[in-house]
């Protein structure tokens, strides 16, 4: 099987730096990893759309520009990667379809590229609305998510008829920071 010289010598040139790394010890107290928080204080700029299943979801997905704060909480955990905590509130506004509105209430994790959240939605177009609870998952990263959720009808969902079926959401948000603040885990950590 290995009988040939070259065949030999691209093994040894393979393995040679795992024999070699391989055996070497790393002084832990070499490295010293840092460890700190980030709260801030951001601008939400974004967009989600709704729709819903084609045979009762009538016209076009709503778009909505969105528009709202945010307070985000990230931790630095030396080796261990980023995660981030961001708490906001939102506003948007249907931007192709007849004139209604949409608050958003919740929360999101982000962290390892992913991000998952819970939202209250409240449309209005100010004569109906209707509440619903629109758990969501998708991409994430301390200041960007692109998300899909669905969106599950509570109270009034039948007297909205524009948004009574639209049972999902796909949310692509940006977080800009206004202020910010470092803490390392030495200091005492503001609340």
């Amino acid at each position: 099987m290995f009988q040939s010289a070259s065949t030999k010598l691209v093994l040894l040139f393979i393995m040679l730096p795992i024999f070699t790394f391989a055996q070497q010890e790393q002084d832990s107290t070499l490295v010293k990893s840092e460890k700190y928080r980030i709260k801030a204080h951001d601008l939400i700029i974004g967009n989600h759309l709704i729709e819903g299943s084609d045979e009762r979801f009538e016209g076009a997905p709503f778009y909505f520009l969105e528009l709202g704060y945010a307070r985000s909480v990230s931790s630095y955990n030396g080796e261990h990667s980023l995660g981030t905590t961001v708490m906001s509130i939102t506003q948007s506004f249907a931007i192709n379809r007849e004139f209604v509105t949409a608050t958003r209430v919740g929360m999101s994790v982000r962290g390892w590229l992913a991000s998952m959240g819970l939202y209250l939605n409240y449309y209005t177009d100010f004569e109906y609305g209707n509440l619903k609870i629109a758990p969501e998952f998708g991409m994430g990263f301390p200041n960007f998510k692109a998300v899909m959720g669905f969106n599950i009808p509570t109270v009034y969902n039948k007297d909205f008829d524009s948004v009574q079926h639209g049972m999902y959401q796909f949310t692509v948000n940006f977080n800009l920071p206004l202020a910010k603040k470092r803490f390392d885990y030495e200091e005492q950590m503001a609340p």
